[in-house]
């Protein structure tokens, strides 16, 4: 396992002061990254393997404010026949702020194939903690949206330069900010979510297009996005009300 500290600084957070949600995945990026160091790292680039992010999970307890130190703590904790599995917990003090739970492909780092968990290097599985963080586990599911609908256009999205990472395609916190953004168009309310659940489904490259649309069910709100053929490349469920995501 392993604890990233940080103190929440103003580019990470919205007009009111918390967090923003691309803000709080970009520090669990940072916890996993810093997991992943030294022999994982090095066992992941000498195979020419890549990790590439497929579902999420997020639910919120409450949003640090900017300024306020917090620490947020990582470990892979499952793998199946495909995925491996990470755990997050934010907090600052007592109790937790935010627990996420991540769904990983390890992948061909040219043709971003999937590589089976029982050919993943050693290193990587050394590295496995069979425990989930915390006293409560995430389910992480592929969102899929049949019969739902109508869906309401929220607009559309460019894929430019500063959204593409290392893979060569964009990166998984960007849909994060898109979607919410989206999302806020059609609210009348600007408070913050409590739920989170993404399922990136297609890459999408430099200068596509992506065109988001919503759908509003209570609190909940469902959002997708499609490339110019049509083809969805990410779901994504918002709420922001009580949820119940605990298996």
């Amino acid at each position: 396992m392993t604890s990233y500290q940080t103190v929440v600084d103003d580019g990470q957070s919205e007009a009111g002061g918390y967090l923003s949600l691309p803000g709080l995945m970009h520090i669990f990026a940072a916890a996993a990254l810093k997991d992943e160091a030294g022999p994982v790292a090095e066992a992941v680039q000498a195979n020419r393997l890549t990790w590439m992010v497929t579902d999420f999970t997020l639910t919120v307890e409450a949003w640090p404010r900017s300024g306020q130190g917090v620490t947020c703590s990582t470990r892979r904790s499952a793998a199946d026949h495909l995925y491996f599995y990470r755990d997050y917990v934010l907090s600052a003090g007592q109790g937790p702020y935010a627990l996420g739970r991540m769904a990983w492909l390890l992948a061909d780092g040219q043709t971003h194939r999937p590589v089976p968990v029982a050919k993943a290097p050693a290193s990587v599985m050394a590295a496995m903690a069979p425990a989930p963080l915390g006293a409560r586990q995430l389910a992480v599911k592929r969102l899929r949206f049949r019969g739902l609908g109508p869906f309401t256009p929220a607009g559309v999205w460019r894929a430019d330069e500063a959204t593409i990472d290392f893979n060569g395609h964009v990166n998984h916190i960007c849909y994060a900010n898109w979607i919410e953004e989206a999302v806020q168009r059609r609210r009348a309310t600007l408070d913050r979510p409590t739920f989170l659940q993404m399922s990136w489904l297609r890459e999408v490259r430099l200068g596509e297009r992506v065109a988001l649309e919503v759908l509003a069910e209570g609190d909940r709100w469902l959002a997708q996005g499609k490339l110019a053929d049509g083809r969805p490349c990410v779901r994504a469920v918002l709420a922001y009300g009580p949820e119940d995501p605990l298996v």
